[in-house]
């Protein structure tokens, strides 16, 4: 790695306090608060051992946490985490801090201590708002409280908001995804992440709860991601970025797609110019 190589940061935090249905990371339903400090404190300890194996302060120019449910950590372990990441890398001045947020269960000292991180960016799961099709899934969220966490994430000062939508959900149909993007329209996010539902049972034991039955076909699919796509760009303004991103042209993904400096990420696509990513617990099952 060069000297002065730029790093991109990953921390995965497989923990939910809810199974659902749909999806594909490597999560499991935990509740203890010793689990969770435990789970930080081998965080920590496998930063630190990277850190020293680099031999020097990195340049650090992200930092991405996900899940999972990364909140999900007690308040004062994200400070301490975070504090540990700035004392053994050399943050670059507008570093971005994004995290993955359940609008669900973010509490009031979770919230807290992400200002207290310098968090930028909060992307929040909405999936679909429709009633039906979250009791499909196992996910129960209404739109006030999506609304609510979005109206936090800008008071907290987070400069831009993400959001994930799926289709080829379980009961979705172009009317119900339709009303999601929508609705989605009104929470004013600066990306959207658009992604198909993949049903692998075989892999994702939770999976086979889902019916097959009652899953979209591949031409049903196509239509539901044609028509999120006609309301994000038609009536949201949104540029269409790839297959399933979309960005206002204010942001800085549209601006990079715009002057083809947009680079593929393990999430879709980044804007950083980092050519190392680190990862850091445990995802897919082992440690990355």
């Amino acid at each position: 790695m060069p000297q002065d190589a730029a790093l991109s940061l990953y921390l995965h935090v497989p923990f939910c306090d809810r199974l659902c249905f749909y999806g594909g990371c490597n999560t499991s339903v935990v509740r203890r608060d010793s689990s969770y400090r435990a789970y930080a404190r081998r965080l920590i300890a496998e930063i630190e051992r990277v850190a020293a194996a680099i031999g020097r302060r990195g340049r650090a120019c992200a930092v991405h946490w996900g899940g999972g449910t990364p909140t999900i950590l007690p308040a004062d372990q994200l400070i301490e985490i975070m504090a540990r990441l700035r004392a053994l890398f050399a943050f670059e001045r507008n570093a971005e801090i994004a995290i993955e947020i359940d609008p669900t269960s973010l509490k009031a000292d979770r919230l807290a201590a992400l200002r207290e991180m310098g968090v930028t960016r909060m992307s929040l799961g909405v999936q679909d708002l429709d009633p039906a099709v979250q009791a499909a899934i196992g996910r129960r969220q209404a739109y006030e409280e999506t609304q609510a966490c979005a109206r936090a994430a800008r008071a907290l000062g987070a400069h831009s908001l993400n959001l994930d939508l799926i289709y080829g959900l379980p009961l979705q149909s172009v009317d119900s995804v339709t009303r999601t993007a929508r609705q989605a329209l009104q929470l004013g996010a600066d990306r959207v992440a658009v992604f198909g539902y993949a049903h692998v049972p075989w892999m994702k034991k939770h999976q086979a709860v889902t019916s097959e039955e009652s899953l979209p076909g591949a031409s049903a699919r196509f239509e539901q991601a044609r028509a999120i796509h006609r309301v994000l760009v038609q009536e949201g303004g949104y540029v269409a970025i790839g297959l399933d991103h979309y960005a206002r042209p204010s942001d800085a993904m549209a601006k990079a797609a715009a002057a083809a400096k947009l680079r593929p990420g393990f999430q879709g696509y980044t804007t950083d110019d980092a050519p190392v990513l680190l990862g850091f617990g445990a995802a897919r099952g082992y440690m990355i």
